[in-house]
């Protein structure tokens, strides 16, 4: 093989050197280099299998190019992207905001809703360069993985196997079953939604090359503390083609966790320091900071002990606790939600929706909202504290259950069981977690077994096995 081979991925029908023979002046005249304006091309269609589901859920086709890693191998990247963005060829939002959101980028008609073809370029030093950059970060995150052997482990032995063949078949059965609900639909955007699905399965497919060519990017990435890999970005259709060691897979979900988790928050002690029990000081210690600067965390100590609504305030805690507990709290407000739409279907899925929403969009913007003030009504001591919490940060609320979330599943359930049973596989997809089939019982157990040991309540779990049966070799 000739040295210095590096193969991108962009749009199929983007030829770079027409471009550039196109642009002489700009690209050449500017000092640029071919395999470095590949190298960001590739770059926005990897971030784009990177956050494929927060850009569908956000509605946006633009996807984030962090410009800390960019400058790692190109360091005048921002001339790349000039030149990009001047040939139409990309489009930026010039949406950013220090240590929360970088630059989105999107590919520029024709260019998008391409399926991918792969160039490949010859260069020693640039292939040594992106090597020395791609070691640099994977020793940064093992930095920051320090002391999580126990759930990294399992990607390190490299035995989590899809069945590449068949998740292809899904992907090419799911774009056309989209394509053609689409088509049929009344849509006046149907182009666009077209280009939105074939952008998305052209990202399935680079996930789940990577889960096949053992490429593991896993890592705790923001505030909450979440932990991602392959599995938590593969959409959930494509999971039943997974495997580990030959093994089929099966996962225990825990049913209704963000209402359910937010019961802690209903506590005190969680608020303060009491004895050993664990709190949000010992979760986040920034945010503590900063609720407690501005007295928060005293407002909401005060807001669950108030005197003079003392009885009132617990029957409502209890009732709140109890409806999301037994995974009956959508259920519970559905008639309120269909009171205020008469002609219109309400079902759990749209409840859920609507209830989400309220608890994390900003608190102003959540006032205003008419199932916002359903909500107020039938739980006003909740709803005045989930504000409390957005007044201080409008994003701290689902940050904080993120958290807690993570330090259940991650730090107390999955370590106990690594202790325990250290041969157990655990893979993670936030409030689920997913082993092989057999070891099922006894993961069950002890997830049951410490959230109710940190949230006073047993909570439902769902367990529902996910590979298929035909995949798996008997």
């Amino acid at each position: 093989m000739k040295p210095g081979r590096i193969q991108f991925r962009i749009p199929g029908n983007l030829d770079v050197k027409q471009i550039i023979n196109k642009h002489p002046l700009e690209f050449h005249g500017a000092g640029l280099r071919e395999e470095k304006l590949l190298y960001i091309c590739d770059a926005l269609v990897k971030s784009m299998a990177l956050h494929w589901r927060t850009m569908e859920d956000d509605n946006t086709p633009y996807a984030p190019l962090c410009a800390a890693r960019l400058d790692k191998v190109v360091h005048n990247y921002d001339k790349y992207l000039k030149f990009l963005t001047a040939t139409k060829i990309m489009l930026c939002d010039n949406h950013y905001t220090p240590g929360e959101k970088c630059k989105g980028y999107r590919y520029n008609a024709p260019y998008t809703g391409q399926k991918l073809q792969t160039v490949t370029v010859y260069n020693v030093t640039f292939k040594n360069t992106m090597r020395a950059a791609a070691e640099a970060y994977k020793e940064e995150v093992k930095k920051s993985l320090h002391g999580y052997s126990y759930i990294t482990k399992w990607w390190e032995t490299e035995r989590l196997e899809i069945d590449i063949e068949a998740a292809n078949d899904w992907i090419d059965d799911y774009s056309q079953q989209r394509i053609t609900e689409i088509q049929a639909s009344t849509s006046k955007y149907k182009e666009i939604e077209v280009e939105n699905v074939v952008n998305a399965t052209e990202s399935f497919r680079l996930i789940v090359e990577g889960i096949h060519t053992h490429r593991n990017n896993y890592r705790f990435s923001g505030e909450g503390h979440r932990f991602y890999s392959p599995i938590t970005n593969l959409k959930r259709g494509l999971r039943q083609f997974l495997t580990y060691n030959g093994q089929p897979l099966i996962e225990i979900d825990i049913k209704n966790s963000q209402p359910l988790l937010t019961t802690v928050l209903l506590q005190q002690s969680f608020w303060m320091k009491v004895g050993s029990k664990p709190c949000l000081q010992d979760m986040c210690k920034e945010i503590y900071k900063k609720v407690n600067a501005d007295s928060t965390a005293q407002r909401i100590i005060m807001l669950l002990k108030a005197p003079e609504t003392i009885a009132k305030v617990n029957y409502e805690i209890t009732k709140y606790s109890k409806l999301v507990v037994a995974g009956k709290f959508y259920e519970h407000m559905q008639p309120f939600f269909e009171a205020l739409h008469p002609a219109k279907t309400i079902d759990r899925n749209y409840v859920k929706t609507q209830m989400l929403t309220i608890m994390f969009s900003e608190a102003w913007r959540a006032q205003h909202y008419t199932t916002s003030k359903v909500f107020r009504e039938e739980f006003p001591t909740i709803y005045d504290l989930f504000t409390a919490i957005k007044n201080v940060q409008h994003n701290y609320l689902p940050i904080i259950l993120q958290r807690i979330e993570s330090f259940l599943v991650i730090d107390k359930i999955c370590k106990r069981i690594s202790k325990e049973r250290s041969y157990i596989p655990l893979f993670t997809i936030h409030d689920n977690i997913i082993t092989t089939v057999g070891h099922e019982v006894y993961v069950q157990k002890i997830m049951e077994e410490e959230v109710e040991a940190f949230i006073g309540y047993k909570p439902t779990l769902a367990c529902k096995e996910l590979t298929r049966k035909m995949s798996v070799a008997m």
